[in-house]
């Protein structure tokens, strides 16, 4: 173990969250990106207030798909005290990043007892690119508001080994704290078989009572399971559509793919490079089949090697297991998003792959000469650097939506997804003729891109251009029949063409699909009462 007196420790701490302050500065000049942003924030009527009323409905409606009251809360809290005033919003998630990292420094010394691995991992997890995501779209809030309680729900667990007095109460504080970062974020429920790997890591095994022990945490690991997908198949999102690209893929299809973005992580976890909010699905076909085989042999490998050494080698078992079970709820294999992997996904998986990596590092320095010693310690500080410079460059990314949509398109210029989400922006700031242009675009890579469909049509309906914006939103409905936006719209070009049956056939199908959406209640009220009038 390498020695460091407490003066030192606090120092680097001190200069580690320096380092990370400093990494993320460009986010604190960022707008509100967009994307869920309009949801979570700008549009969301719960955060209006914080009276017993707005506080019920926090707690038991579903906001996006999804069930996170405490995150949705938070949010509340910053409404009250600065309105919408993106730096606070944008502080906020910065404070508690560099909080959590705080938190995994703890973590790891309770775990480890060691003062380098601690700040190995603390050091990673503060300034990697990857983690970017996480940190500065506001709407992820709710990854590091859920790290942090199940960052202090680990501590106290951990300290559960060395003192036994007042068990009870420290156990109630750990599922005390397991409940709140569920509340915040429903990935939280791979809380109990962490708690696992920490009795793995510390005993050398996992036996019938351990399990037994962590019943409670199952239970409701289970239950908020059940709720979270209950809410994902809500209606939601009544304005934003992010791709309609309709992806169907077979199990095997799924578990091929999830064996693909898993070895992506762990490549970028080393090399993250070329980092995208989007990352498109590869096309299906035997070719790729063959090739995501390659993908499954390799997952199959590191199987084995983690049954094969599940007594001899307890660090890396312990942290490709932790790595692997905090991330595996967000493979293709449960669901096929419209993107095949994500950077936020990585922000509490990667600690895994962290600790393993920092404890084979130090046993390296505790055998190395004096020069490769050195030479070592200058690389790992050249690292760090050279990850705060790339977070910092990837902070810029973020700084409005259409940033962000454009480096889609730099990346991935052949996918239609980027271009269609940047016409979206500049619609909204009136280029018209750019956006039409960027609609093109995606069409001209996608005929069936209907959200293209339907923001040239938007643009039509502003221009008063009523035939055309009608063209529009009909070829898109006649792509995707259950558009509820494109159905809005048409209602109400139907509406200003004076054609009252047919706006107020699109808006009892466009209530079928959002039943309680306000506007779309309201419009069909006028229509029908003109109707009345004129008979």
């Amino acid at each position: 173990m390498i020695i460091m007196t407490r003066y030192k420790v606090w120092l680097l701490i001190f200069l580690v969250l320096l380092l990370g302050a400093a990494a993320y500065i460009p986010s604190l000049g960022n707008d509100f990106s967009g994307l869920d942003d309009t949801s979570y924030i700008i549009n969301n009527e719960q955060i209006r207030s914080l009276s017993v009323s707005s506080l019920a409905k926090i707690f038991s409606e579903f906001v996006v798909g999804n069930y996170q009251p405490l995150t949705i809360l938070s949010f509340a809290i910053d409404y009250k005290i600065f309105q919408l005033k993106p730096f606070f919003f944008h502080l906020t998630n910065l404070l508690l990043h560099l909080g959590n990292a705080g938190l995994v420094c703890w973590f790891i010394i309770l775990l480890c007892r060691n003062w380098f691995i601690a700040l190995f991992v603390s050091v990673f997890f503060l300034v990697h690119p990857m983690h970017v995501e996480s940190v500065v779209w506001v709407s992820e809030r709710k990854d590091v508001l859920f790290l942090f309680f199940y960052m202090w729900g680990l501590i106290i667990y951990c300290v559960l080994f060395d003192r036994i007095l007042n068990k009870i109460f420290k156990n109630f504080l750990v599922l005390l704290f397991f409940i709140l970062a569920l509340l915040s974020k429903p990935t939280a429920v791979s809380f109990p078989i962490v708690l696992l790997l920490i009795d793995y890591y510390r005993s050398g095994k996992i036996d019938k009572k351990q399990i037994f022990d962590k019943t409670p945490f199952f239970i409701l690991s289970l239950i908020f399971g059940c709720i979270a997908l209950y809410a994902a198949q809500t209606p939601f999102m009544a304005y934003e559509i992010v791709s309609p690209e309709q992806l169907n893929f077979n199990f095997v299809e799924r578990v091929l793919l999830s064996t693909y973005a898993l070895w992506d992580y762990m490549v970028k976890f080393f090399l993250p490079f070329n980092l995208s909010f989007f990352y498109p699905y590869p096309k299906s076909g035997g070719l790729l089949n063959l090739y995501l085989s390659i993908y499954m042999l390799g997952f199959v490998g590191l199987i084995w090697l983690i049954l094969k050494n599940f007594k001899r080698q307890r660090v890396l078992i312990f942290g490709l297991s932790f790595f692997v079970f905090t991330i595996v709820f967000n493979l293709p294999c449960f669901g096929a998003g419209y993107s095949i992997s994500a950077d936020r996904f990585t922000y509490l998986p990667y600690l895994g792959l962290a600790f393993a990596t920092g404890f084979y590092i130090e046993q390296y320095i505790l055998t190395a000469s004096f020069n490769k010693r050195y030479y070592l310690l200058v690389i790992l500080v050249f690292i760090a650097v050279w990850f705060s410079f790339l977070t910092f460059q990837r902070s810029k990314v973020w700084k409005n939506s259409g940033t962000l949509w454009a480096d889609v398109v730099k990346k991935y210029p052949k996918h239609p997804l980027g271009y269609d989400n940047l016409a979206g922006y500049y619609l909204d700031k009136k280029n018209y003729s750019f956006a039409i242009a960027l609609c093109d675009k995606a069409l001209s890579l996608d005929h069936k891109y209907y959200t293209a469909h339907y923001t040239k049509g938007v643009i039509y309906m502003k221009t008063q251009k009523w035939d055309e914006a009608l063209k529009e939103y009909n070829q898109a409905l006649e792509i995707f029949p259950y558009y509820f936006q494109a159905l809005f719209s048409r209602g109400g070009v139907y509406f200003y063409k004076g054609e009252l049956s047919k706006a107020l056939l699109d808006y009892n199908k466009a209530l079928s699909i959002q039943p309680n959406d306000r506007n779309t209640l309201n419009n069909k009220e006028i229509v029908r009462r003109l109707l009345s009038e004129k008979k």
